[in-house]
């Protein structure tokens, strides 16, 4: 808190001065945050406005990526006794208006997992596609030759 920064400063500079005095003036609180991550454009810590919800802190974040599984957002929060809660949103009833959207507390945390689909392409890519030898190119060649009869 700045009265700790101010009694820790006070004592340091004791030293060299008689009675110091120091005033600290916070210019902005760094425990406004949100963090943001998973299936966004761009993941990592936001500053909290006021009356943020879930949708907007996605938003803020650049919104989804193509990958995103949009109905089973988690949002991570820490209860009185420091130990996080987690509850799962569903973006696409906020979307279509038939949930409320819900406000974002200083140091939540939203994750926004991939799709299914995107799950299994990216096993199919660690798994299949990268591991075997071969083309998934396809080509398809018609050859009419038309010949009179003699």
């Amino acid at each position: 808190s700045p009265a700790d920064i101010a009694n820790e400063l006070r004592y340091r500079y004791a030293v060299e001065l008689r009675r110091p005095d120091v005033v600290v003036i916070p210019r902005m609180f760094s425990s406004e945050i949100i963090y943001v991550g998973g299936e966004v454009q761009r993941p990592g810590v936001l500053k909290l406005a006021h009356r943020m919800g879930v949708l907007q802190g996605i938003l803020e974040a650049g919104g989804f990526r193509d990958t995103a599984g949009i109905s089973n957002v988690v949002l991570i929060r820490r209860n009185c006794q420091n130990k996080p809660m987690l509850r799962v949103v569903d973006v696409r009833e906020l979307l279509e208006g038939r949930a409320p959207d819900l406000p974002l507390h200083r140091f939540d945390v939203v994750f926004v997992p991939r799709s299914k689909v995107a799950e299994v392409n990216l096993w199919l890519a660690q798994h299949i596609y990268n591991n075997l030898a071969f083309s998934s190119n396809f080509s398809y060649t018609a050859n009419r030759d038309i010949t009179p009869n003699l």
